[in-house]
């Protein structure tokens, strides 16, 4: 198929930019997770070929929030933690990995912690509605922006618009289609689909920046890009991520669980929030119920 316009200058911006993911071992363990009856043992097998994976499966079992230490075998840190808890944590090591020669550390901290908190506010959405898979919703979030750090090693000056990137106005499309001739939406589908992810998490990221959910005619489609419609205005408008927002987009971050707030006095303008609650059934009780899921998560990355 034909590339678009914007596709054949992000393939040469990604083919420019060394990003290599173990797309294989995520994919073997996406499609064995998924099953009604996962093998374990194949699952084990997979996360045992990288002792960097299986350190970090074990540093999670071990850590206060699960138990009290002394787990040592794969098996049974899957056990004790769960499923997808334990994907998450193999996803999120391959993906740090794959960025580790990033230069810049603190902008990479930044660009982190703002992935892994969409990612988890995506997948407590997800546990809110049944109709969207936890682990295509963590893999959306985690990887929405994943074509930023490729852009900032290319243009130097990308740094001085990234911080927008990371959020979720559409102009920043505009902004960047002009420098570039490309956004790292665009990129990013690319990125996602040549690591085999599924094609609805790839169309989700391809268009997450738009401000109208219903350009996905798919409704699984659909509901995972109003949850991260919704996780992206969340996670920003809490927070230390929005210190470098304007300040109309900071006003209401910590207002997220208060009885007096309304959706718009929080979130003004910046989403069509009637069709992204309408889609994920959600009302005022879901979002403060989500606020308080975020004050305990900030904590962690």
């Amino acid at each position: 198929m034909a590339k678009s316009i914007g596709e054949y200058e992000a393939a040469e911006i990604i083919n420019s930019i060394d990003v290599p993911i173990q797309a294989n071992i995520i994919n073997n363990l996406y499609k064995e997770i998924k099953k009604p009856n996962p093998d374990f043992r194949i699952i084990t097998e997979e996360t045992s070929k990288d002792a960097g994976l299986s350190a970090a499966v074990l540093k999670t079992a071990n850590s206060p929030f699960f138990t009290s230490g002394g787990i040592s075998s794969i098996d049974r840190a899957i056990s004790v933690i769960g499923l997808n808890n334990y994907f998450n944590v193999v996803v999120s090591s391959i993906y740090q990995e794959a960025f580790k020669a990033f230069p810049n550390k603190d902008i990479l901290k930044q660009f982190w912690y703002h992935s892994m908190l969409v990612a988890t506010i995506m997948s407590s959405i997800a546990n809110k509605n049944r109709n969207i898979n936890a682990s295509d919703a963590y893999l959306t979030g985690l990887f929405h922006d994943c074509a930023i750090p490729s852009f900032m090693m290319k243009f130097p000056d990308y740094a001085e618009i990234y911080i927008l990137a990371l959020g979720y106005d559409s102009s920043i499309i505009d902004t960047e289609n002009t420098k570039y001739k490309t956004n790292h939406c665009i990129a990013g589908s690319l990125l996602t689909k040549s690591w085999q992810l599924p094609d609805a998490i790839v169309n989700v990221i391809n268009h997450h920046h738009d401000n109208d959910i219903r350009v996905h005619k798919n409704p699984v489609e659909r509901k995972l890009a109003a949850a991260h419609r919704l996780a992206e205005c969340v996670s920003y408008n809490y927070k230390n991520t929005s210190k470098c927002l304007p300040g109309s987009l900071k006003k209401g971050r910590k207002e997220i669980m208060s009885d007096k707030s309304s959706v718009k006095s929080v979130f003004g303008d910046a989403i069509d929030f009637e069709v992204v609650f309408q889609e994920l059934n959600f009302d005022k009780n879901d979002l403060e119920d989500l606020g308080r899921d975020v004050a305990g998560t900030t904590g962690k990355y």
